[in-house]
């Protein structure tokens, strides 16, 4: 993705859920010139009309109601892992270090520790999407992450006992 898109995709949720660039642009605090030149710099990278515009109104095209559709929940997960990274940091301070790695991915996984070890010289706390794991305690816990790793860790064992053990 190019420098801006990102915010020039939040201008254009930003319009579509206020249903106006007036709302939307005292929402973000933003002139309503800017948050226009935002959302057509989306529409002409993606070669698409979003918004059909009148001088007293605005509503989405069909490609818009897909796009705000699965553009919202993208940027719902991003503002929730940054509550989340943000109140690990308020709880434990500046130590908070983010490291993202492939769980399943044995190779990443042996990347973890000289990584974190070499940014911070020392390992206190692991967050997973699973919940934080301090001195090796779960705490914070997602249930819902936990199951769904227990589920496939069990699976995964079951498959090797069933390729080792005779039928």
């Amino acid at each position: 993705m190019r420098k801006g898109d990102f915010s020039d995709l939040a201008a254009f949720i930003a319009v579509a859920e206020a249903g106006s660039f007036t709302r939307a642009a005292a929402k973000l605090g933003l002139s309503q010139a800017a948050l226009s030149y935002a959302v057509r710099t989306v529409e002409e990278r993606l070669g698409v009309r979003l918004i059909a515009r009148t001088t007293r109104s605005l509503s989405l095209t069909d490609a818009g109601e897909k796009l705000l559709r699965s553009l919202r929940p993208a940027f719902d997960h991003i503002d929730n892992e940054i509550a989340a990274l943000a109140a690990l940091r308020d709880k434990h301070g500046e130590a908070v270090l983010p490291v993202v790695i492939d769980l399943l991915d044995p190779a990443d996984c042996a990347t973890l520790l000289p990584r974190v070890l070499e940014a911070a010289g020392r390992l206190d706390i692991l967050h997973a999407n699973a919940g934080s794991y301090l001195g090796g305690d779960l705490v914070d816990a997602r249930t819902d992450a936990i199951d769904r790793m227990l589920n496939l860790n069990v699976n995964v064992v079951m498959k090797n006992v069933r390729d080792v053990l005779p039928h």
